[in-house]
């Protein structure tokens, strides 16, 4: 049975115009498309690629799957409420779709801040082993889902519970609820599953800023130090702009219905279709996700998401599939006048013997096969 509170009854009476609902559904429409596409061109680049063998890529491929499966059982349904002007199926129906759009939202919020907690791991704290250890990866995916069992599953058994949202052409938890157990399910929701990860998520990387930024203070640009001043510089640029995404992408999508949710559940009622843009957007989420995998991918190379950052050499111009990364800039000069260098991950390269001695320019670089590179 439909259940609705008193606030959620009066929205759910009102009617937009038939213009409005068009373009809801086209826009529903889109948007299922959309993710469709994108997230089968990540699953089908992991696969061609055999990128779901390193773990540490399981991260992405739990936010890929996720939103492929909202776009093919959830965001229909919205499309054929927007075109036929009102929820379609029953009030099981409803529970049902509430709770996996709600399971699979939380999922991904949570995955995204695991994924900012590990890259400030392996960036700030060099902890490689973290990145490579296939149970403590597993572990964190398996507590994430239980996580979001809890509280999508929470409403099915009496605490708050799913209820069409204004305009009846969504299902939701009960935001408007008016009994102290419903409100203490919403603050508790918020804090844990918006508050939370957000918090973690800006923590690690204003660290991994800093760090970038000591490094930049440590390895001044100049003449003896420009190759290493250039992959600093390189570090801390990719870093902002992918932790910058990441962040903006997490707020743009889900700040607006976080502050609509908290408006009603402290009894505000707002009349006016408006109530429908957070939701909107936050279904948004799902499409654009597979282009900022793929941004970050394309425009950085090798360095995906903090954990790596490569830049070309003459070695890599003569083979374009060779990318350079996890340099420690330890240089050392052999017995024959050679210097060697040792990455973080235990790689060591050398350089032949400089003529005139002079070994201050030299850069001691690893490089492998960019088909070796990890996307996280």
């Amino acid at each position: 049975m439909e259940t609705f509170g008193n606030s959620t009854e009066m929205l759910a009476q009102e009617k937009l115009s038939a213009a409005s609902y068009i373009s809801i559904g086209v826009y529903m429409i889109v948007l299922t498309l959309t993710a469709i596409l994108g997230n089968c061109l990540v699953l089908f680049v992991y696969w061609k690629r055999s990128l779901y063998k390193r773990p540490v890529n399981w991260f992405i491929l739990n936010i890929s799957v996720a939103d492929l499966c909202v776009a093919l059982f959830a965001h229909p349904l919205s499309a054929s409420a927007s075109f036929n002007r009102s929820w379609n199926l029953d009030g099981v129906g409803c529970q049902m779709y509430g709770f996996f759009c709600y399971i699979f939202a939380c999922n991904n919020i949570m995955t995204y801040a695991a994924i900012s907690y590990f890259r400030y791991q392996i960036v700030c704290e060099n902890n490689y082993v973290a990145r490579i250890q296939r149970g403590r990866i597993l572990s964190v995916l398996i507590s994430i889902w239980m996580f979001s069992l809890f509280w999508t599953v929470s409403p099915l058994v009496g605490w708050n519970g799913y209820e069409l949202e204004p305009y009846r052409l969504t299902c939701s938890i009960r935001w408007y609820g008016h009994v102290d157990s419903d409100r203490a399910y919403i603050c508790l929701v918020l804090l844990c599953v918006y508050v939370f990860p957000l918090t973690v998520m800006i923590f690690s990387y204003i660290q991994i800023a800093r760090h970038a930024r000591r490094l930049s203070c440590t390895y001044p640009s100049s003449n003896e130090g420009g190759n290493k001043a250039k992959f600093l510089y390189n570090l801390e640029r990719g870093a902002t702009k992918i932790s910058l995404l990441m962040t903006l992408s997490f707020v743009f999508t889900w700040t607006p219905y976080a502050f609509m949710s908290t408006v009603a559940a402290s009894g505000v009622t707002i009349n006016s279709p408006v109530v429908l843009l957070p939701t909107l957007f936050a279904k948004s989420s799902c499409a654009y996700n597979p282009f900022v995998f793929f941004f970050s991918h394309s425009a950085f190379k090798s360095y995906h998401f903090g954990f790596s950052s490569c830049i070309k050499t003459p070695e890599t111009q003569e083979h374009p599939g060779v990318y350079v990364s996890n340099v420690r800039f330890r240089n050392r000069v052999g017995p024959s006048g050679a210097t060697h260098a040792t990455s973080r991950a235990g790689i060591r390269s050398s350089t032949e013997a400089i003529p005139n001695g002079d070994h201050s320019k030299v850069i001691q670089i690893s490089v492998h096969p960019v088909q070796q590179s990890n996307v996280l």
